[in-house]
């Protein structure tokens, strides 16, 4: 695994690169503290990755809220109302 730091003006964070690292769950405990978790993402992305990621998170309360593709969709407004039934 490699980590990098990524700086965008007020804030730093990290990001690990890696395979496999979504169903590590050593390091999303140490990095995503919440009992309750919402996964939200959209209809080509979570396919390839929700599952693993939930296996990383498991033993937690998930809900996933999953948007249709494109970027039109990517608003407020709209991830309000496709998520609000979930949570």
């Amino acid at each position: 695994m490699q980590t990098i730091t990524v700086d965008v003006g007020h804030a730093r964070y990290p990001i690990s690169i890696g395979p496999a690292l979504l169903a590590r769950r050593d390091l999303l405990d140490a990095e995503v503290p919440g009992q309750a978790v919402l996964i939200v993402s959209n209809s080509v992305v979570a396919p390839l990755y929700a599952a693993s990621l939930a296996l990383g998170l498991a033993g937690r309360r998930i809900a996933e809220c999953i948007l249709a593709d494109g970027e039109q969709h990517k608003t407020l407004q709209i991830g309000r109302a496709s998520c609000r039934e979930r949570v």
